[in-house]
């Protein structure tokens, strides 16, 4: 994967030199495919003007899809039973401690 400038970008649409393009799912990257096969990256300064050239040029192109990171997986799904369990558990610590007062009184 090489760079190119945005310039090329446009310049490489325009001249029909331009397969397919995958625009990140932000608008602030483009994967852009050749017409010789050889992949390049770059930074977007302007996605709506991008896709309308695509479109006027018709240069196939796609939306990635957003990309989820499993560790934010993880931190929603923790975040979310964690504390019902601490909940549970300080509640069945409280109700055992009181038990055991209750058994001391009674000796």
């Amino acid at each position: 994967v090489s760079p190119w400038p945005y310039s090329t970008l446009i310049e490489q649409i325009d001249k029909g030199g331009v397969q397919s393009v995958t625009l990140s799912s932000d608008g602030k990257l483009a994967s852009v495919m050749d017409k010789k096969g050889q992949r390049h990256e770059t930074q977007l300064i302007d996605s709506v003007d991008i896709v309308e050239r695509l479109q006027r040029n018709k240069v196939v192109f796609e939306l990635a899809p957003e990309k989820r990171e499993s560790s934010t997986m993880v931190g929603n799904l923790l975040g979310s039973i964690l504390p019902p369990i601490v909940l549970i558990g300080g509640l069945l610590f409280l109700t055992s401690r009181g038990d055991d007062r209750t058994e001391s009184a009674n000796r």
